[in-house]
């Protein structure tokens, strides 16, 4: 393949850039995201927290299961009975 002679090419920007450029350097959604990122990265310590304190206070494999148990449970109650009532409750009609 034969090397380009002259300038480079000059690469254009996508056409989705230019409003994704203008939120990040907008204040109010930076903030958010930081708030959002933060959020996450403290239930995922929160996760591992709860893991490590369950096994060192009882060192049971059982104890531990029960606990992340008790905390799926509910979450996946509310998943199926929200999953089963959204479309009777439809915001958008």
């Amino acid at each position: 393949m034969a090397a380009r002679r002259g300038r480079p090419r000059r690469l254009r920007p996508k056409p989705y850039a230019a409003p994704v450029r203008a939120l990040l350097v907008g204040g109010p959604f930076r903030w958010m995201w930081a708030g959002q990122a933060a959020s996450l990265l403290g239930d995922g310590v929160q996760a591992v927290a709860l893991v490590w304190l369950v096994l060192t206070l009882t060192g049971s494999p059982l104890a531990l299961g029960s606990v992340l148990l008790a905390g799926a449970v509910p979450r996946a109650a509310v998943v199926l009975v929200g999953g089963a009532a959204s479309p009777v409750f439809r915001t958008w009609r």
